[in-house]
């Protein structure tokens, strides 16, 4: 039976590739948006005035979709100079605050993001005309995800870095 770490790795492997998938799908409508944008505006000298409000938002997705996929692969900018320098027993302190702070504010922006997509339901956005809670709601759903990726990375521990350096 395989034990909790091993099974956080395993779980972060899977939020790591739905995370992948989520943002490439979301990269594609925004590229197939605006190959659409141009030929229609080329081509048949028509411009939707949808398309760049569709491919903004698509992009916005992504983005906040891929944050968990780079979470997981050590891929978000790190300054570690002054940490790798201290004494091991002060830079461990460091380390466990920065994962606190991390944390805090995984939570605090999933949190205070969801708020925000409900807060704005009432208002539409102006080319497509739905609600834009539906656009603001990829913020709670990045950073949720996030939360998710940092939690099982966290739980994960060494059993998560057999292959990739992962640095929570």
């Amino acid at each position: 039976m395989a034990s909790l770490r091993e099974e956080a790795a395993v779980w972060a492997r899977r939020v790591e590739r739905v995370s992948t998938w989520a943002a490439g799908l979301c990269l594609t409508l925004n590229v197939g948006v605006i190959v659409f944008a141009v030929v229609a505006r080329y081509g048949f000298d028509v411009s939707p005035i949808w398309t760049a409000e569709l491919a903004r938002y698509a992009l916005i997705w992504s983005v906040l979709l891929a944050g968990a996929a780079a979470l997981r692969r050590g891929e978000h900018m790190q300054i570690r100079i002054v940490v790798d320098r201290l004494p091991p027993a002060f830079a461990a302190v460091i380390q466990a605050i920065r994962r606190f702070v991390v944390l805090g504010i995984l939570v605090f922006m999933t949190v205070m993001g969801a708020y925000y997509a409900q807060k704005v339901s009432g208002m539409t956005t102006l080319a497509m005309n739905v609600s834009r809670s539906v656009p603001t709601a990829s913020i709670p759903a990045g950073m949720g995800l996030m939360l998710l990726q940092y939690v099982l990375i966290l739980m994960a521990g060494s059993a998560n870095r057999r292959n990739e350096e992962v640095v929570p």
